[in-house]
């Protein structure tokens, strides 16, 4: 995985010139950070998926409804998490670990630290920020999917897609105006 971003800097300065150096070290850095979490998202699927699962429930309960996580296991499939909501059983599938939305807000807020040249505490800072937005949005959205699932379900899916949708990039454009991303063309 190094020795892949490497060359992919190596072509990119080589191809552009030395006046890229800024843009190669933070696209070759965040991709290095990307592939190898990458790698950890089968382990990481259960705990992400429970955590999300509890807290989704956590705020249900909050908001007043009734609800409960439990482990349902059929035969030899693998177990199934379930968030019970009012006695209506929702499926916490592996969709719903939101590792595509943490990863991708830690990503951003990764590429924004590295491209301000920010110290590795303003750099830490950032990425927890990213992970810890990227988490509540996933939350998020499974709490709305939940509340709009009664009166939507003959469209289910769309409903699905469109709320992660709006989700993903309300987090992202959350994490850009937070961390004062750039909103004006620099140099490179």
């Amino acid at each position: 995985v190094p020795a892949y971003c490497c060359a992919l800097s190596a072509g990119v300065r080589f191809v552009f010139g030395e006046g890229t150096q800024r843009l190669t070290r933070t696209l070759a850095t965040t991709l290095l950070i990307f592939l190898f979490l990458s790698i950890y998202m089968e382990p990481m699927d259960w705990p992400l998926r429970s955590f999300a699962g509890q807290w989704s429930s956590y705020i249900l309960n909050l908001l007043g409804q009734s609800s409960d996580l439990s482990v349902a296991r059929e035969g030899s499939a693998p177990p199934m998490l379930l968030l019970l909501v009012n006695e209506y059983p929702f499926h916490v599938a592996s969709e719903c670990n939101g590792f595509g939305v943490i990863l991708t807000c830690l990503l951003l807020s990764l590429l924004l630290a590295i491209h301000r040249g920010s110290s590795i505490a303003s750099t830490s800072l950032f990425v927890l920020i990213g992970a810890i937005i990227g988490f509540a949005f996933n939350v998020i959205r499974i709490v709305i999917i939940v509340f709009l699932a009664p009166t939507l379900m003959q469209h289910y899916h769309l409903m699905h897609e469109i709320v992660g949708a709006i989700t993903y990039w309300s987090s992202l454009v959350i994490i850009w105006i937070l961390l004062n991303g750039p909103t004006q063309s620099e140099t490179i």
